[in-house]
Parts: structure tokens; sequence; C-alpha cells
């Protein structure tokens, strides 16, 4: 059962009967089929001959609500096909970028809004929205013309879908997996030298994967190497990802379910592995102890770290902003796609 302020979710093979005896103590409308939840659309096709199960997560009506949002509070939309802005020449020195920013007083309440899409079904503008919320104390014109192009992306792609397609019947039972992608981007931020974590988890099957959980967060330590980073996110991913994913979808399954975990870092791979480097001896103990829980975890039976070629790492756009062409690769790594129940 899940509650969220006066939404109510059941699931299970008996849920009728817990509705019936949750109705003799709770006034609440007739139980029906969940289509929409928490300001999300769950599209669900089921299998035909020939056709796997498809789903589908969409929020086009609340990124339409954000956008108006900003528009009625005096924003302005900045078409663009990715939603990073690169910095432009003298963006810390010239005083046209500078200066105090027009937004300052709704920057808080409308990254929130926006927040909260990236959070349920738009992993590709986490990073963006993250890095305008480490400037809220120090808002700038070009934190404006950022915000800008944030929301004239969301406009412009409002139609977008978290997809995926999954196996049905008791094959895909037996053989589904978990699968975590695992990445970070040693300093990339302009604004600070600590490095972003990525993290993208799906429930693989035959058909191929449909999409569990994700994160884009800044690592609070400083790494120096991207060994070092690329640990410090497959630690986090490990702890707050994998293991919970795993234990509720074994209790759901009723057998172990297999984590595999994907890397593209060969070094962080082979240190993983062997739970200590000669090379990395100078690591503080906080990354020390990160390389030791990812080596433990690795070594439990169900548990599987590998690696994955960079091009194919699902992980990759969370970590960083990306220029429009690496931003469209991105979109199909993470299946996101237009939504064609609207056309």
């Amino acid at each position: 059962m899940t509650i969220y302020v006066d939404d109510i979710v059941i699931s299970g093979a008996q849920h009728w009967t817990a509705w019936d005896e949750l109705r003799k103590l709770v006034r609440t409308t007739p139980p029906e089929s969940v289509r929409r939840c928490i300001g999300v659309e769950n599209h669900l096709t089921p299998p035909s001959k020939g056709k796997d199960a498809h789903v589908a997560y969409e929020m086009q009506q609340y990124a339409v609500s954000a956008v108006e949002s900003f528009l009625e509070q005096g924003g302005t939309l900045r078409r663009a096909e990715s939603p990073w802005l690169a910095p432009p020449p003298g963006a810390y020195t010239d005083e046209k970028w500078t200066s105090p920013g027009k937004y300052k007083s709704i920057a808080p309440s409308m990254l929130m809004k926006a927040l909260w899409l990236g959070r349920m079904t738009r992993p590709d503008v986490l990073f963006t929205i993250s890095f305008l919320s480490r400037q809220l104390t120090r808002w700038s014109r070009l934190c404006d013309h950022r915000m800008e192009r944030l929301f004239g992306y969301i406009d412009q792609t409002k139609d977008l879908v978290l997809a995926g397609s999954i196996s049905s019947g008791k094959e895909a039972l037996d053989t589904a997996e978990i699968h975590v992608y695992v990445d970070s981007d040693l300093a990339g931020s302009e604004d600070c030298v600590q490095s972003t974590s990525g993290c993208f988890v799906t429930l693989k099957t035959k058909a191929g994967d449909v999409p569990l959980d994700f994160f884009s967060c800044k690592q609070s330590s400083t790494s120096h190497s991207s060994c070092e980073a690329e640990t410090v996110a497959m630690s986090r991913a490990l702890r707050e990802k994998a293991l919970p994913i795993q234990t509720f979808w074994e209790k759901v399954l009723g057998r172990v379910v297999v984590v595999r975990v994907w890397e593209d870092n060969d070094a962080c791979l082979r240190n993983v592995k062997a739970g200590w480097s000669t090379a990395m001896r100078h690591m503080a103990k906080h990354h020390k102890t990160s390389l030791a829980i990812c080596h433990e975890m690795s070594s439990i039976p169900g548990i599987d770290v590998g690696r994955v070629d960079t091009k194919e790492q699902r992980a990759d756009p969370m970590t960083k902003g990306l220029d429009p062409a690496a931003h469209r690769h991105g979109l199909e790594l993470l299946g996101l796609v237009p939504n064609t129940d609207n056309k």
C-alpha cells in the first residue's frame, strides 16, 4: 500500500480484500485501475500476439502547468534542443552575466516545480536543475538565461514519456534482472570541484527493460581522479538503489534476483574487484570506505559488476550538461520518446 496525501494505491494478489477492509474504516471513492498517481500518467499496453507489453510514464499536463506558471510570473522561454546552456565568454567576469538576475525571487519555487517533473519521469533535466539549485544564493543574469532555456526545453519536449518494454509470463518472471548503470563526471561543474554522480536502474527482461529509478547528485567529497569519482558513485548506487530494489523484487518474485552493475571505467572495475589499489593508497578515509563497500557488495552472490561501453552508458546524461547532438543520444539511452497516444 502506498499513501500520498489523498491518493491510495494498493497492489497484490488480495488487493480487493484489502480495499474492502480499508473502506470499512475510511470513506473513499470507489477503487479503480491506476492510471494517474501523484501527477504521473501510467500507460500500460498489454502483450498481444507477437508483441510484448509496453510501459510508459508521462507528465505532459504537469509540464504544461510548470511552463505556464513560469510565464505567468514574467518568465521568457528560450527554445532549445537541450536543457543545458554552456557558459559564454566572460560568464564570471563580465557584468552582463554576473549582475543580479531578475528571477531570483521566483527561482526556488520554479526549480522545485521542475524538480518534481525531473525526479518522476524526466531524468534528462535533472543535471541542469541540480546546478541551478546551487545558484539560488548567488543568482545572476546568466542563471536567468539558463532557467529560460530550461523551461523553453521543457515546453518544447513536454510530450516526452519515459518508456520501456517488458516480457510477460513465467519465463519473464524467472529471468528478470535488475540492471544498474553508474557514472560520474570528474570535477565537471563550473561552480565547484566536486564530481557529479549519475545512476539509472532498470528491470531487464528478454523483450527489453523498464526504468525503475535514477538520480543525479553532487558528490560531497572531492575526488583526485575519475576512478575515485566513479567509486563514490557506485557506492551510493549500490547502497541506495541496487540493494533496496533487489530486496523488493525478491519479495515480489519469490526468488533471488540478480543485480548487474554497469560501469565504463576500467580502473574502477579493477579496483572494485581487487578491493585495493596501491596507485590510490593516497585516498582519504571516505574514499577508501566507498571502495571497500563496492568490493564487499560485488562479492555477494547475486550482484555482478561488469563493463559497459561509454557510448552505451545510460547514466551519462545525469552527470553533465550535454550539447544538442550528445543530448539526443542521451534521450535514446534513457528511453525518453514522444508520446504517440496524444497524436
